[in-house]
């Protein structure tokens, strides 16, 4: 802090400092100029849509909700998992477990068992042109064939432990991906199973065939995206952040999309309790549990949640979506472009554009959606947690439901109305209803679901006042063909108004405990001017401590500085008033009003000495209409004024041996401690000296000392007494 008559700069010593910046921190909070105006909680982004939660409906990229298209299920027969589709000749396969079954769902939607493996997860389904089916399995790691007659044989058993992914190249070779050792093998027709790339990875989780022939691997355990050549060589097209490349899907343009998940990622077998949790970073499919974590990677780059990225022809990679869900498990092309996303653990499908736009396409009942396949336009989904296979059609649900995340009014609230901004076509409803409570999740306090009321139109929020509201959305279609659509929910309402909050109250003890001399650059200040055209400036930046002399201190003197904390929480502008009292007296009376800093200084050179208490009271009128402000409060503990020079009771100054002086006496105060002792011999300079005890303890201090040798002759002793409110006071004594 510094004080000038235009000219004059002091500084807070660092606690202080520290006090006031703590106290210019709570001034800066980002406040409403009219807490008590009508608030309104608006929700109308896909994000905001998203964490919501959703039945059968979609959310587009632009906002919309609409209801999502209606998902008939095919393939339902008590399976846990179905871990892979593949779609060949007019047929859907799917790969299931833990059973290690296959099976075939036609173009009617009937399904079949048509391969019993002896594994227990069917991880992977290819097919090659002469039309034998292949199955990938765990936990043997083997690779099956059923031939078009229907003859099952063992193609290849790896010494792995599972077989992420298959495929199969026009002249019959077979590729497979596998885990735990992380290579890719290749099969050509009528040889064994050799080593065909070996990443030094601990999964090959995701193939795909990329430009001129080759392939593009996606590896678990550091996250890197590979481009194999012909001859088994490859590089390394991107290393992510995150501990897996899940799934990769290549376009016609060349462009590669792949899908990585960080190591907070689960498998759906985790779901099973039966099974056992699997440890931090680990992915689990049936009895094994496959580390995806790379200890020698920093913890900043792992876990960093599931994302969609492109690599470009020219090499560029860019991150186009932020999957919100916690894990992607494939992704498929669309004819137009597009990318299928299938996440958990919310079991969604996601449409993603090129450019990452993103469109909520469905979430299911079940866990996981854990596999993508299309056939003849339809899109077929895999299932985890039940194991269920479903074609979405062409027409939508009959309904769907939208509950919003919960909103907090900090306060309790009274609610207005609230207004969905909505398309309702004929033959179409869009319903809303609200309920709230007290507690941050609903439970049995919450009041009930309102009644409905048509959303096209502002309607009356039928909850009672309460600090937490949540609203739904119901969306009906008579036929299917055509959806109600609600691009924005807006709930108004006016919260309570809370008392403000006075927290601490603190007076410097004497006036020169806050300043330090020679300072002059501020950081950051606040500047009050006193009657008479003192100008004060609060800094909050820390100087190096130094000592002010009493020439520098003179001008403070009589000047006290209060300061204080205070909140409010509605977030209201504060405007505080200050009150002081003397001792053992009832009334207060004003000292200062309208204060928006939490600091103030006052002349307190015209108050009697005594102890005094000061009361700081803050209010909110400022943000309020008068007849609902409100106040609060803390008085200071007692703090002594003392305005009265101290004294020097009589003062000897004889002479002693050596041609020194001896100078006795007794200094006095009437309020405070004496601080400091000094004689000047001749007008030469100041010498501190000490009490005769040593101690500045008391406001009676008597002292006996001994100048240096002087010359033979008259000399003037003058002595100085310092009290701790800064007070001076002076005696004289000549020797001749």
């Amino acid at each position: 802090m510094s004080m000038n008559r235009r000219s004059r700069r002091s500084r807070l010593p660092r606690v202080a400092a520290a006090l006031v910046a703590a106290a210019l921190a709570i001034a800066g909070i980002s406040q409403r100029a009219e807490a008590v105006a009508t608030s309104y909680w608006r929700v109308q982004s896909p994000w905001q849509f998203r964490s919501g939660d959703r039945d059968g409906v979609a959310i587009h990229s632009d906002g919309r909700v609409a209801l999502g298209p209606e998902a008939r299920s095919v393939l339902d027969e008590g399976d846990l998992y179905v871990w892979s589709l593949f779609s060949w000749r007019g047929a859907i396969y799917a790969g299931t477990g833990d059973d290690g079954k296959v099976y075939r769902v036609d173009a009617g939607g009937k399904a079949e068992m048509i391969w019993d493996t002896i594994a227990l997860e069917v991880t992977s389904l290819a097919a090659g042109k002469d039309g034998t089916l292949y199955a990938g399995t765990a936990p043997d790691a083997t690779i099956y064939s059923r031939s078009p007659q229907g003859r099952e044989t063992t193609l290849a058993d790896t010494p792995e432990q599972l077989v992420w992914t298959i495929l199969v190249a026009d002249d019959g070779t077979i590729f497979a991906g596998t885990g735990n050792g992380g290579c890719v093998y290749r099969i050509k027709p009528g040889n064994n199973a050799e080593r065909f790339f070996d990443p030094n990875d601990g999964h090959v989780l995701a193939l795909a065939w990329g430009r001129d022939g080759k392939l593009v691997a996606g590896t678990g355990g550091r996250g890197l995206l590979y481009e194999i050549t012909g001859d088994g060589k490859g590089r390394v097209l991107y290393d992510t952040d995150q501990d897996e490349v899940r799934a990769v899907a290549v376009a016609e343009d060349g462009r590669i999309y792949f899908a990585a998940n960080g190591s907070s990622a689960r498998s759906p077998q985790e779901k099973k309790e039966q099974k056992g949790k699997p440890r931090e970073g680990e992915v689990a499919i049936g009895e094994i549990r496959l580390s995806g974590q790379d200890e020698s990677r920093p913890p900043e780059l792992q876990g960093e949640g599931s994302a969609l990225y492109a690599v470009d022809p020219d090499g560029g990679v860019s991150m186009i979506w932020k999957c919100p869900e916690d894990f992607i498990y494939t992704l498929r092309m669309e004819p137009d472009g597009r990318i299928l996303v299938s996440t958990g653990e919310n079991g969604g499908l996601y449409r993603i554009s090129p450019g990452g736009e993103a469109e909520h396409v469905i979430e299911v009942e079940e866990s996981q959606v854990l596999a993508l396949a299309e056939q003849d336009g339809r899109i077929y989904i895999g299932t985890g947690n039940p194991g269920r296979v479903q074609v979405l059609t062409e027409s939508r649900r009959r309904e769907g439901t939208l509950v919003s995340p919960v909103h907090d009014a900090h306060s309790v609230a009274q609610w207005g109305t609230v207004e969905v901004e909505a398309q309702v076509p004929e033959g179409t409803r869009l319903l809303v209803s609200t309920r709230s409570g007290n507690t941050h999740e609903p439970d049995e306090t919450w009041s009930e679901w309102s009644d409905e009321a048509p959303a096209e139109r502002a309607a009356l929020v039928r909850a009672p006042a309460a600090r937490f509201l949540q609203w739904k959305l119901r969306l009906v279609s008579e036929n299917g063909e055509r959806s109600p659509e609600a691009m924005s929910v807006q709930v108004a309402y006016l919260e309570q108004n809370l008392a403000p909050r006075v927290s601490s109250v603190e007076v410097g003890g004497k006036p020169g405990e806050f300043f330090v001399s020679g300072f002059e650059g501020r950081s950051q200040s606040v500047t009050q001017v006193l009657p008479g055209g003192i100008e004060i400036q609060y800094s909050v930046s820390e100087p190096q401590e130094q000592k002010a002399t009493d020439d520098q201190l003179s001008w403070v003197r009589g000047l006290r500085t209060a300061r204080w904390e205070a909140s409010d929480p509605n977030g209201d502008n504060l405007v505080f008033r200050i009150y002081y009292r003397g001792e053992g007296e009832r009334r207060w009376k004003d000292l200062a009003k309208d204060l928006t800093d939490r600091i103030y200084t006052w002349d307190a050179t015209s108050f009697p000495d005594g102890r005094y208490e000061l009361k700081i009271v803050s209010s909110d009128e400022r943000s309020n209409p008068k007849d609902i402000s409100l106040e609060g409060e803390r008085t200071s503990r007692l703090f002594d004024i003392d305005n009265t020079p101290p004294s020097i009771g009589p003062l000897e100054a004889r002479p002693a041996e050596g041609g020194r002086l001896r100078v006795t006496g007794v200094a006095r105060d009437g309020a405070s401690r004496i601080l400091r002792l000094e004689y000047s011999v001749d007008g030469g300079r100041w010498v501190e000296f000490s009490p005769g005890d040593r101690i500045f303890d008391s406001r009676e201090e008597a002292f006996d000392t001994v100048t240096d040798s002087l010359s033979s002759g008259e000399h003037a002793v003058v002595v100085k007494v310092v009290d701790e409110s800064l007070n001076v006071g002076s005696a004289k004594a000549v020797v001749r």
